[in-house]
């Protein structure tokens, strides 16, 4: 990896476009850190290699031609590479806010917390389906007592998910459907394994699928413990299965270390503190 343009190509990111997308990519340009610097075309951003556990970092710099009277035609992706070539860690914007990408597999290989990724393929025919939901239940209540703690997350690399709207349109199902069937396997999942250990702990992220947990898990009212970062509160539920102490995270918010800062919230959530 001498050649800085071989570098860049090899490290790019993936961009996904709808077929019916009207603003085309113009160009696409990029920054290579090796060293801790700021953005320049990212404001009040600072990269630094090394908190990423990083040889470098690329910044690409990605621009839309379009114009509807506002600043989000230039978006940024970026991507941390360590020396011997693996990803450490990748990141994007979406109308001004950064998205990680990696937060998942980030979480699981430093902090050592078991990880479940479900194939959501299995989910587009009612034939199985009960007995699909068992036995991942079974597996987290497994990890749950080897570790006291499980990650259930939906499989996310794009042929999965391609394969999920093609099996589900051969079921009938819009991709809406798919998206709604998805949510509620994995809130039944996460009832029954709270309903079988005893757990009442639980954090939440993506918008949809928080939704549907405080429906499935018939949570009454929610209280305000404390917030944990701006706009993501660690709360109080009161449900049929008693008191709960959540996290709820829409796609749109949360750090790079939201996940772990979350686990810690509710991990250290003892009694009744007061509510604020």
């Amino acid at each position: 990896m001498n050649d800085q343009k071989e570098l860049v190509l090899c490290c790019q990111p993936h961009i996904y476009r709808d077929r019916k997308e009207p603003f085309p990519i113009r160009h696409i340009g990029y920054t290579v850190f090796r060293e801790k610097g700021r953005s320049q075309s990212f404001r009040d951003l600072t990269l630094d290699p090394a908190e990423h556990g990083a040889a470098f970092i690329i910044e690409y710099a990605v621009y839309y031609d379009y114009d509807i009277q506002h600043m989000y035609d230039l978006e940024h992706a970026w991507t941390a590479v360590r020396e011997d070539g693996s990803l450490a860690g990748c990141w994007g914007t979406f109308h001004g806010m950064r998205l990680r990408a990696d937060g998942l597999a980030s979480f699981r290989t430093e902090k050592g917390c078991p990880v479940l990724e479900f194939p959501t393929q299995e989910i587009c025919a009612e034939e199985g389906l009960e007995k699909t939901i068992q036995a991942w239940t079974k597996a987290a209540l497994r990890k749950m007592q080897e570790k006291g703690i499980c990650l259930l997350h939906t499989a996310n690399a794009p042929e999965a998910v391609e394969e999920t709207k093609r099996r589900g349109a051969a079921h009938g199902l819009s991709d809406e459907a798919v998206g709604k069937r998805i949510s509620g396997v994995m809130c039944r999942i996460a009832r029954s394994v709270m309903e079988e250990s005893g757990c009442r702990k639980l954090v939440v992220a993506g918008g949809d699928t928080s939704a549907a947990v405080t429906e499935a898990l018939k949570i009454y009212r929610m209280d305000m413990i404390r917030e944990i970062e701006a706009g993501i509160p660690l709360m109080r539920g009161r449900s049929a299965l008693g008191d709960i102490d959540l996290v709820l995270k829409s796609g749109s918010f949360g750090s790079e270390a939201f996940l772990e800062k979350a686990v810690q919230a509710v991990r250290r959530q003892v009694g009744e503190e007061q509510v604020e």
